[in-house]
């Protein structure tokens, strides 16, 4: 409808009236949610749920309503129709991954919303350096306030003996764009990619048409994080360097074998990684911006080399350390160099193959007394803010 006006007020006509519509919360959700259930069910892989309660709790279970992740019925409903009795591990895990989440959420998320904030709403006051600083805060803000939610989903379900879907796998560690999409929202990269890029064709109609396949899969993507062209750029950008990241692959490996490197030496992988970052820590621009025109000017700040000014950008100096110690610590957990385990019994370890990492009481107590202090901080300047996901 604004789209329409802009035109409309090209030929001097007067403007539509844009209703202001209340939608229901999670709505992209359960709707992605509900939608699945159908397609499966039409496809035959699924049998459909006869019985009208087990279906709305499938597509509104509390814990992942308003942020996911995604289910699938296959892997949801029938977990739904399983008795699960209180256990120890599952309590412990739950409150383990609630406290997690919490720390993501308000120690990390909600300390670095300040600065980042401050950044966008003025880049040229904070000059070149403290807006590129703050388009890198941006990618730990939003990771850690998603990746939080999911923690806080997964821990709720958990306490009820329901496993919801792993929506994260170390994202920043991603050595291609295609590969950020692979560990970054994988309920959602999963979803597109069963009901619209498998669809169009896949990978199964030749390169170019695999090439346009992937931009509309990005299309969509960026259309459903918001009606706005921000986000319509965020996900054309990140279908463009994915194309990119395939179109070049041969000519690539053909380099690297002229040369005789591997490709996935360490070296060169630790190149491609902080590459990645960056390109995602630029296209998250677009998608913190308010409109194309705010993304344009941080970016501009940043490309000017000029110096600026920290006043007003880092409030406290102990909410900044805070933040950045949080930060590490998280660094150091998804990096695999810290354990997180609780004892288990010996069945319980059987059933998780060994593979699940819980939090150790230790990490627990210290974590809880960080998001107390940090709550409390940001209740006292009125600092907190919403879950970022939330608003799709």
């Amino acid at each position: 409808m604004e789209n329409v006006n802009r035109l409309i007020a090209l030929g001097g006509g007067e403007a539509l009236s844009i209703p202001d519509i209340l939608l229901p919360v999670g709505i992209s959700f359960f709707t992605f949610q509900a939608i699945g259930y159908v397609i499966d069910v039409a496809r035959g892989k699924i049998a459909a749920e006869k019985h009208f309660g087990y279906f709305t709790l499938f597509v509104s279970f509390f814990p992942q309503l308003v942020a996911g992740p995604i289910e699938r019925a296959d892997a949801l409903m029938p977990q739904l129709k399983t008795e699960h009795k209180l256990k120890k591990e599952n309590i412990c895990n739950g409150l383990g991954l609630i406290i997690v989440g919490f720390f993501k959420k308000i120690a990390v998320a909600d300390m670095l919303a300040g600065p980042v904030n401050a950044i966008f709403d003025d880049p040229e006051k904070a000059g070149s350096g403290l807006a590129a600083l703050g388009a890198a805060m941006f990618a730990v803000q939003i990771f850690c306030d998603f990746s939080g939610y999911t923690d806080i989903a997964k821990g709720s379900a958990e306490l009820l003996g329901i496993r919801l879907s792993k929506n994260f796998d170390k994202p920043y560690a991603a050595v291609s764009i295609n590969d950020f999409w692979r560990r970054w929202h994988i309920s959602l990269s999963g979803w597109f990619r069963e009901y619209i890029y498998f669809p169009l064709g896949g990978s199964r109609r030749g390169e170019f048409r695999t090439c346009i396949n992937l931009m509309v899969v990005f299309l969509v993507s960026g259309l459903w994080h918001g009606a706005a062209w921000h986000f319509v750029v965020w996900g054309v950008l990140h279908g463009l360097f994915c194309v990119i990241d395939r179109v070049t692959l041969k000519p690539r490996n053909r380099f690297w074998e002229k040369l005789k490197v591997k490709p996935d030496g360490a070296a060169i992988l630790t190149v491609r990684r902080i590459l990645t970052f960056l390109v995602v820590c630029f296209l998250w621009i677009f998608f913190r911006a308010s409109n194309i025109a705010e993304a344009w000017n941080v970016i501009k700040v940043i490309f000017s080399f000029k110096a600026g000014s920290a006043e007003g950008i880092f409030t406290s100096v102990a909410a900044a350390v805070v933040a950045a110690a949080s930060t590490a610590v998280l660094l150091l957990i998804d990096s695999g160099r810290v354990e997180l385990s609780l004892p288990m019994s010996e069945s319980a370890l059987k059933n998780n193959k060994g593979v699940r990492k819980l939090i150790s009481p230790a990490a627990i107590v210290i974590m809880t007394w960080t998001v107390i202090w940090a709550w409390l901080f940001l209740s006292s300047t009125s600092a907190g803010s919403a879950f970022i996901y939330f608003q799709f």
